[in-house]
């Protein structure tokens, strides 16, 4: 398959990716309580300041604000909404809400609404929520463009009414490490775009104060500018990226603002864009920066002529960005180090197996602590090779060996001269299985290592509570259906910054023996105390990863550790009381732990379900959901099978054309980073 042919694939599929998860963000928006609350007051005002209010609604959140207008009397609402699954819940919001027959939903792009086709008449409000953390991103100035030649009157008001952009200079490298130079890793934090980013959670440093830079007014419309600004180098560093946010003006009088540090529920993070030039700058030093704009996506260039051009992967982002923090996590780095220290010192003429060595961090460990012979495996590509490199620059290469292949490939004394005697591994996710650990253990027990093995991680526990995180009012509104969009669902989550609420004790789910040489699927049914009455619709675990006897990392909420919580809800929510009994069953087979209620059989004390019936719509947008996953295991091997140049410039023709092609940006950046950390 040429790109050629690759692109209108890709394209069918990400379009499919965009029907059947973008409904998910409304949950985001929904729990943004600053955002609605501002809105809201500028919806009221504008439709109560008019006789006869007609609105036009516009956007991601368009089924939630729909609900203001209808609730602050506007004569007429009108949302368009290009994905049916998105519209499907627009309408169930209204009908939720007794508002089904004062609010059309039009299945359609907001550029090809026309008036006598769609029975529509001129709007004096436009409300305008297609605004993503990079502001333009979503589509907002050619829905604007179009709302103003033929859907609003001249006097109509534009929620909101316009922006402003803010930015800032920043360091965000990889560094040293424990001692050791990653730098060369830092040739994967590049994008086509940008991409969003919770600077909060970041190892980052401000090079500079910030500074306004870009100015809409969405009135008269967004044409393409450029403004250069010169700027003030606050602190010494190496500038590789700019972080932008914006205020928005809603009306006259209510303003809305992102930014680089955001509280937890900001359904906007700010934007990311990592510059094409790297700059060593020094402190009270002055810097030109141009900020421009084609009505589709703002674009920043330092405008210094000495800089030094950056080395870029194939596909960019070429690595998923969990990486950048992760190695960030001192805690953890030295806990590993820690233990793999003593266990050196244990079997000192131990061979040592790395397996998933990422970036060569753990195997350089041992061979600083004194191995005389790692091996350390890397399945993808150019990650093994960039660990080859990063190995070399540190001067371990007489040590250490990347053999770039899964460690199910291989084989003594192919790969391996002998046996090792002490494997390190980091193939561990917020849900502990998600990387295939047991299976790697499985076949290292069988095939790569000695008999008396010291292994890091040992051994690992298992907790998990019943949780609600269900929402039910929005301001005056019923949102109920909303939480219909979590069910069956598995995610990583910060617990310490979810609005979540324990119901039930915590109790142990599983232990792992990692010295085990198999591991059998384990099923196991629990009666947990219910300690607080509420809707249970998830269990959330995490673990205690015992790298040895003395070192143990947890991943607890509370902890600091880069690894999040998990949480696997229900495929179906059910009210509890304080003082009973939730039957919650566990179970893994080796790749994945699973949660799920245990409800008896109706009229045996079974627990009352909400709702008793799935509405037809959610039923639709599971559907689609697996309609698309297997869509993407197909694309993906068709993908695979092409050189990698070719799929690289597939994938960027898209990014480039995102806005065009009604896709985000963002959902097409991860896109790219999955295929990029497999080529």
């Amino acid at each position: 398959m040429s790109h050629d042919q690759a692109t209108p694939r890709i394209i069918d599929y990400l379009q499919g990716v965009h029907g059947a998860f973008l409904p998910q963000q409304i949950l985001d928006v929904a729990a943004d309580q600053e955002r609605f609350q501002a809105y809201e007051q500028a919806i009221a005002h504008a439709v109560t300041a008019r006789s006869e209010a007609a609105v036009l609604h516009v956007g991601l959140g368009a089924g939630l604000l729909s609900l203001v207008s209808a609730g602050a009397g506007a004569s007429r609402v009108t949302i368009c909404e290009r994905w049916p699954r998105l519209a499907d819940i627009d309408r169930a919001l209204g009908e939720a809400n007794g508002f089904g027959d004062r609010i059309r939903v039009i299945e359609k792009r907001p550029t090809e609404l026309a008036v006598g086709a769609d029975r529509l008449g001129e709007h004096n409000v436009l409300v305008l929520d297609c605004i993503d953390c990079g502001l333009l991103g979503s589509g907002i100035a050619a829905t604007l463009a179009h709302a103003r030649r033929s859907l609003i009157s001249p006097d109509a008001a534009v929620i909101p009414a316009g922006a402003t952009v803010f930015a800032m200079l920043i360091e965000l490298r990889t560094g040293d490490i424990c001692g050791f130079d990653l730098s060369a890793f830092n040739r994967y934090r590049w994008n086509t775009g940008y991409e969003p980013i919770r600077l909060g959670a970041e190892d980052h440093k401000a090079l500079t104060a910030p500074f306004a830079c870009l100015d809409f007014d969405f009135g008269s419309g967004i044409d393409a500018a450029a403004k250069t600004i010169e700027v003030r180098v606050e602190r010494a560093g190496l500038a590789n990226a700019v972080v932008f946010w914006f205020e928005l003006r809603l009306d006259e009088r209510r303003r809305l603002r992102t930014g680089p540090i955001v509280r937890p529920s900001a359904s906007w993070p700010a934007a990311l864009q990592y510059l094409d030039r790297e700059l060593s700058l020094k402190e009270g030093s002055r810097l030109s920066i141009e900020a421009a704009h084609d009505t589709e996506r703002i674009v920043f260039r330092t405008l210094e002529p000495a800089a030094t051009r950056k080395t870029f992967s194939g596909v960019a982002p070429a690595v998923p960005h969990w990486h950048f923090p992760m190695l960030a996590d001192k805690g953890r780095n030295q806990a590993y180090e820690q233990a793999i220290a003593r266990a050196v010192a244990e079997r000192p003429d131990a061979d040592v197996l790395d397996i998933g060595t990422g970036t060569g961090l753990l195997a350089m460990m041992a061979a600083r602590a004194g191995a005389k012979r790692v091996t350390a495996c890397e399945v993808v590509p150019h990650l093994a090779q960039l660990a080859r490199q990063i190995v070399h620059l540190n001067g371990w290469s007489g040590a250490v060996t990347i053999a770039g292949k899964h460690s199910s490939q291989l084989c003594v004394p192919t790969d391996l001269p002998r046996r090792a005697g002490l494997l390190v591994s980091e193939i561990v996710d917020h849900s502990l299985l998600g990387e295939g650990l047991l299976p790697s253990l499985v076949h290292a027990r069988a095939e790569l290592l000695d008999d008396a093995p010291i292994l890091i991680p040992a051994r690992a526990v298992v907790y998990a509570v019943g949780v609600e995180i269900y929402q039910e009012r929005l301001g005056r509104f019923d949102v109920t259906p909303l939480n219909l969009l979590r069910l069956s669902r598995y995610m990583g989550l910060d617990l310490n910054k979810a609005d979540c609420r324990p119901l039930t004790a915590v109790f142990e789910a599983f232990q792992f023996d990692f010295y085990q040489r198999e591991f059998k699927p384990e099923r196991r049914l629990f009666q947990v105390p219910i300690v607080r009455s509420g809707v249970c619709n998830a269990v959330a675990f995490w673990y205690d990863l015992y790298l040895d006897r003395d070192t143990v990392i947890r991943t607890s909420p509370g902890s600091t550790i880069a690894w999040e919580q998990a949480v696997n809800f229900f495929d179906t929510q059910v009210r509890v009381q304080e003082g009973g009994r939730l039957p919650i069953g566990c179970e893994h087979d080796g790749r994945a732990l699973r949660f799920g209620l245990e409800l008896p059989a109706r009229g045996q004390g079974r627990l009352p379900t909400l709702p008793e019936r799935q509405p037809a719509w959610h039923l639709n947008l599971v559907g689609d959901q697996q309609d698309v996953l297997w869509q993407a295991a197909e694309l993906d091997e068709e993908l695979r099978r092409m050189p990698a140049a070719r799929a690289n410039t597939a994938l960027r023709s898209i990014a480039e054309r995102a806005v065009q092609l009604g896709l985000d940006p963002s959902m097409v950046s991860d896109y790219m980073t999955q295929l990029g950390h497999h080529t």
